[in-house]
């Protein structure tokens, strides 16, 4: 689709997906890249998960460099190194549409991921529930487990999975590759 973009049109790709990445040497219009990368026009420079009171995980702060500034964004209600591509996806937009990123960055805190897209919900008995229920694909299972590892909590950690729709002759695979994440050389939740 980016290679068939007018010249008056601007690519927004994330550059730190292999294969979008591979696209961007062959383009000639105006481009703005967006992610981890240390090249991107707009990058997540760092993350930190913040913790309430009792010491549950209740948000993050990543600090986004973009146009030479850097800028810390408190995310309450927001976890996962992986939902702050979606963050700098918008903020590459507005800046490829001409908004002024000092607004855009601003408005970015109000972000709230989607039912069942790594959301934190309160538990019973000063307990947090990850929710990322909605259905999976490899990739966002492998972020919420990694997710769960990272983050630190009084207690236990549990992690309730389902199966993964719709990857075909690949299921059996996949589900194998997923349950390897938990071995104990793999995971220690």
């Amino acid at each position: 689709i980016v290679r068939m973009l007018p010249t008056s049109g601007t690519a927004v790709i994330n550059i730190d997906d292999e294969r979008s990445a591979t696209i961007v040497p062959q383009l000639t219009g105006a481009m703005i890249t967006y992610g981890w990368h240390e090249t991107a026009t707009v990058r997540a420079e760092h993350a930190t998960t913040t913790y309430d009171q009792y010491g549950l995980p209740s948000g993050m702060v990543v600090k986004i460099g973009v146009e030479g500034s850097v800028v810390p964004v408190a995310l309450p209600g927001v976890i996962g190194r992986h939902q702050v591509l979606p963050l700098l996806a918008a903020v590459a937009v507005a800046k490829a549409v001409g908004l002024p990123i000092s607004d855009v960055m601003k408005n970015v805190s109000a972000y709230q991921p989607p039912a069942g897209r790594m959301r934190l919900l309160s538990g019973k008995h000063r307990s947090v529930i990850l929710d990322d229920s909605y259905n999976a694909s490899p990739d966002a299972m492998e972020a919420a487990i990694r997710t769960l590892e990272e983050i630190h909590v009084p207690g236990r950690k549990m992690a309730i999975i389902g199966q993964m729709s719709e990857l075909g002759a690949l299921t059996n695979e996949w589900h194998e590759k997923i349950g390897e994440m938990f071995g104990p050389k793999s995971l220690s939740l």
